[in-house]
């Protein structure tokens, strides 16, 4: 995104894309690829935001029961956002289940800031404190 925070968002589209069953070590052995590649895609402007997806709240020290992803690209169409998401390792080495994955666009209104929340219009900004 270039400009400041507050200025409107070319295009984002919000992605879930589950993993495929049994696929937990698979995305354990990929991780640090996973990570290294996203670090230069979220540099490119590419990935805004995103995160693994959990099968339920874990419950005390239960480990994490992780079944898929969720991401915020920034991409001028939907078929594009899809092309980046098929060059991670997690959709290459068979971690996220492609044939299943949604894709919406999205249009940013609530950005969380410094101890107050900015509410975004197409033509107006407004500062809300919260």
């Amino acid at each position: 995104m270039t400009g400041s925070i507050l200025s409107t968002p070319e295009l984002e589209w919000v992605i879930l894309v589950p993993d495929h069953p049994n696929s937990l070590e698979k995305r354990l052995a990929a991780r640090q690829d996973h990570l290294a590649g996203l670090a230069k895609s979220v540099d490119a402007g590419t990935w805004v935001m995103g995160g693994p997806t959990l099968e339920k709240p874990p419950v005390g020290d239960e480990p994490r029961a992780f079944n898929g992803s969720f991401l915020v690209a920034q991409a001028a169409t939907k078929e594009e956002a899809l092309e980046e998401l098929k060059k991670d390792v997690y959709a290459q080495r068979g971690v996220w289940d492609l044939d299943k994955v949604q894709i919406y666009p999205w249009s940013r209104r609530l950005i969380p800031g410094l101890g107050t929340a900015v509410y975004h219009r197409q033509q107006e900004d407004v500062d809300l404190e919260v």
